[in-house]
């Protein structure tokens, strides 16, 4: 199986609100190659990596020849601040704002690309 390098697509899931008030917001980055990459959250003011988790690096399958990961975010509270899940892949680093209303811009800073992408799904509690 021949590997290529490719850029990670990144999305921000739609918050998630818990019952005890905090809120989660869920980054997922996929099809990168080679595994290696950084993942950060920030504010507007300042790194939240103390509320961020990162979560472990799926490995490639029969399916798919690329690696993906997600990460969140967790905050005691509801909050009008916008958040950033940041990345830096290879040559590449860009990010995804928390704060639009169904539609996620992706920056990439290598080549200043801008995508609208629209999010669509269902939670089933």
């Amino acid at each position: 199986m021949a590997f290529s390098n490719s850029s990670p697509k990144i999305q921000v899931l739609p918050s998630i609100t818990e019952k005890d008030g905090q809120v989660t917001h869920i980054c997922l980055i996929e099809d990168f190659y080679p595994n290696i990459i950084k993942v950060t959250w920030e504010d507007d003011k300042k790194n939240e990596e103390k509320n961020a988790v990162l979560g472990e690096i799926w490995p490639p399958d029969d399916n798919r020849q690329s690696y993906s990961m997600s990460s969140w975010l967790t905050l005691n509270k509801p909050s009008n601040k916008n958040y950033r899940c940041n990345y830096q892949h290879e040559k590449e680093a860009g990010f995804v704002l928390t704060k639009s209303q169904g539609i996620y811009y992706i920056i990439r800073t290598s080549s200043i690309h801008i995508e609208r992408v629209p999010c669509f799904f269902t939670i089933k509690q």
